[in-house]
């Protein structure tokens, strides 16, 4: 998230919901082993991505020292994983949730999986400096034979624990589980471009949190097809999916110049002994 709001809509029954479980678990498990291709990492920098200046790179840590804490910003996992199944670790029950809000939409699995490159990731890039932690995602979705090329959307469901969108200030925060449907306030779909940063072919987002503090913050990302936003209506999701995140870890290091000193203090310890 790049302190980006949410705001939640759309309502299925469960009958409905359970296609996207039911689809996936049955034809996506056996077939991801022979068509595990889609996602490829393809590195290159674009200066202009919807508005973004993207850095075409894959660091997988990166770190910013306050004082003595070094706070240390880790990709989880280190490239893109690919998801089989539109279960994911958290999407469905999350998806579910928001279409049982929200009136009309429905959505199933395709049987259809994504081609052989596909998916081709540009920049996933790790970042903490005095501004920010974070991550910087690039996505190029280049359609091979058979996958869809008309009413192309993105849907993604974020995990973390520090809350920007709960309605009460009190739960919203580090420390606070945050689990929901990545919506644009503005949105009238459960499609991530219906306001961010992507279309039919490109994916682009940049979450961030305050440099200076622990957290884990984890996304799940589907291709999906689907009516306009503000039609409620099928919505059919294509996998594989894409698992992307980071955690950011702290540990205490010695103060400027104190390596020095103990270093100093060894020394005359030393010479002490041999004199």
């Amino acid at each position: 998230m790049k302190r980006k709001g949410y705001q939640m809509k759309s309502r299925a029954t469960k009958g409905h919901v359970w296609a996207i479980v039911a689809a996936g678990l049955a034809c996506g498990l056996g077939t991801a082993a022979a068509n595990a291709g889609a996602v490829v990492m393809d590195l290159h920098a674009d200066n202009d991505v919807f508005g973004h200046r993207t850095s075409g790179q894959n660091n997988r840590t990166a770190t910013y020292t306050v004082g003595n804490q070094k706070y240390t910003t880790t990709l989880t996992p280190p490239t893109p994983g690919e998801i089989p199944n539109t279960s994911g670790d958290f999407f469905f029950n999350t998806l579910s949730t928001w279409a049982n809000a929200h009136a009309g939409w429905t959505f199933a699995s395709a049987v259809h999986m994504l081609s052989d490159n596909s998916l081709k990731v540009h920049t996933y890039d790790a970042l903490h400096n005095v501004d920010l932690q974070g991550v910087q995602l690039h996505i190029e979705y280049v359609p091979g034979q058979g996958d869809p090329t008309s009413n192309v959307h993105w849907i993604q469901v974020v995990n973390d624990n520090w809350n920007i969108t709960a309605p009460n200030a009190a739960d919203r925060g580090p420390g606070h589980n945050e689990r929901v449907v990545d919506l644009h306030s503005t949105a009238t779909s459960p499609y991530y471009d219906d306001g961010f940063a992507a279309d039919g072919r490109e994916f682009y987002d940049r979450p961030w949190r305050d440099p200076a503090q622990t957290m884990f913050w984890q996304a799940e990302l589907f291709l999906a097809v689907g009516p306009a936003a503000g039609s409620p209506g099928l919505v059919t999701l294509y996998r594989p999916g894409l698992q992307w995140g980071w955690v950011t870890t702290v540990e205490t290091v010695p103060a400027p110049g104190t390596m020095g000193l103990i270093a100093a203090g060894v020394f005359a310890c030393v010479r002490r002994r041999k004199d």
